[in-house]
C-alpha cells in the first residue's frame, strides 16, 4: 500500500503538529486517554475524554483532519459527556494510513465502527461528524443503526454536492494557485474559499494545511450519495446543521435532501450565510442547540 505521504519526514512533521496542538490541550486543562484498537480495516487510534460513565459521543472529523481538531472544536460537550474522538483511518493522523473507498456504497465503514464500538464495550452511542466525517456517520446510520442513539450532522458529504462550475472557481482554482505559486499567502486564499466570507483564517489553520498540501498525495475520495432505502432502518433522531453558501455541499440541498430520504430528522439548522467552513457552528447558540440535542432524554 502506497503510503499518504510523499515521504517519511512529511509525516513526521504532521505527527510533530498532532503532538504539540495535543500537548496544548492537555496544558489547558483537558485530559485524553489515548487507545489503539485493531479494526478489521486497520489499527484505529482514539482519544477518549470526559467521565467514564457519562453518555458516550463519537465525533468523527473531516478531510485531512484528526481527533485532536475534534476536540478543540468541541470542548464544551467533555464536561457532560464521554467523547471518543477518533481518527479516522486513511488521513494525517495517528490512524493506520487505509483509506476507505468511499465510492462504495457497502458496509466497510460501518463494520469499522462497529468494531470500534465492541472495543470500547459500547452498546449504543451518540455520534457527531463533521463534513467527510458526515458522510461516514451516514454510512453507519444505514449499516449499524442499532448502535446509534442520536446523531449530528454538520455540513456533511453525502446530501448534497456543489455543481462543476462552483467547484472549478471557489475550489480546484484557488488549489491550482496554490500549486503554482506555493507559499502561506495562496494556502491562506485556498482556506479563505472554504470558510464563511470575512471571517478571519487561524494562523495555526494555515499552517496545518501547508503542511497537507506539501506532505499528502491528493486523492478525490467522495462519497456515495446516500439513499432513502439505505436508511430507512434509522430509528435515531437527526439534527442537521448546514451552510447557505456551501462550496462543497450546498446546505440548502442538503436540508431538501435530508427531509426526503432520514426518518427522523429534527427541524435543521440553516445558516444562510456560512460557508463550508464555518466557526459558528461550534459556539454561541448553534453549539446550545447541539448540546440540548445529545442531552435530550429518549432514543
Amino acid at each position: 500500500m502506497e503510503s499518504i505521504y510523499t515521504s517519511p519526514e512529511g509525516k513526521r512533521a504532521l505527527l510533530d503538529v498532532y503532538e504539540r496542538q495535543l500537548a496544548a490541550l492537555e496544558r489547558a486543562g483537558q485530559r485524553f486517554t489515548s487507545r489503539r484498537v485493531d479494526t478489521r480495516h486497520g489499527e484505529t487510534h482514539l482519544l477518549l475524554a470526559g467521565p467514564e460513565d457519562a453518555p458516550p459521543v463519537v465525533l468523527l472529523h473531516g478531510g485531512n483532519g484528526d481527533g485532536v481538531m475534534m476536540a478543540r472544536g468541541f470542548a464544551s460537550l467533555i464536561e457532560r459527556h464521554r467523547c471518543v474522538f477518533v481518527d479516522i483511518p486513511g488521513e494525517p493522523n495517528r490512524s493506520c494510513e487505509r483509506a476507505f473507498d468511499k465510492s462504495r456504497a457497502d458496509d466497510a465503514i460501518g463494520r469499522w465502527m462497529e468494531d470500534v464500538l465492541d472495543a470500547l464495550a459500547l452498546e449504543r452511542v451518540a455520534m457527531l461528524g463533521v463534513s467527510g466525517g458526515g458522510y461516514l456517520t451516514l454510512r453507519c446510520c444505514a449499516t449499524i443503526p442499532e448502535r446509534l442513539r442520536r446523531v449530528v450532522l454538520i455540513t456533511p458529504e453525502g446530501l448534497s454536492r456543489a455543481g462543476a462550475w462552483t467547484q472549478l472557481t471557489r475550489v480546484v482554482w484557488p488549489l491550482l494557485r496554490y500549486r503554482l505559486s506555493p507559499g502561506r499567502a495562496s494556502v491562506r486564499r485556498f482556506l479563505a474559499a472554504l470558510s464563511t466570507a470575512g471571517a478571519p483564517v487561524p494562523a495555526d489553520s494555515i499552517d496545518h494545511f501547508s503542511l497537507v498540501l506539501e506532505h499528502v498525495r491528493s486523492v478525490m475520495n467522495l462519497g456515495a450519495p446516500l439513499t432513502r432505502e439505505e436508511l430507512r432502518g434509522l430509528e435515531a433522531p437527526v439534527l442537521l446543521l448546514a451552510a447557505g453558501r456551501d462550496v462543497l455541499f450546498p446546505g440548502g440541498a442538503a436540508i431538501e435532501r435530508a427531509r426526503e430520504i432520514i426518518p427522523q430528522l429534527e427541524e435543521p439548522i440553516l445558516e444562510p450565510a456560512a460557508n463550508h467552513v464555518h466557526a459558528g457552528f461550534y459556539t454561541g447558540a448553534a453549539m446550545a442547540r447541539i448540546r440540548a440535542f445529545l442531552d435530550a432524554p429518549g432514543a
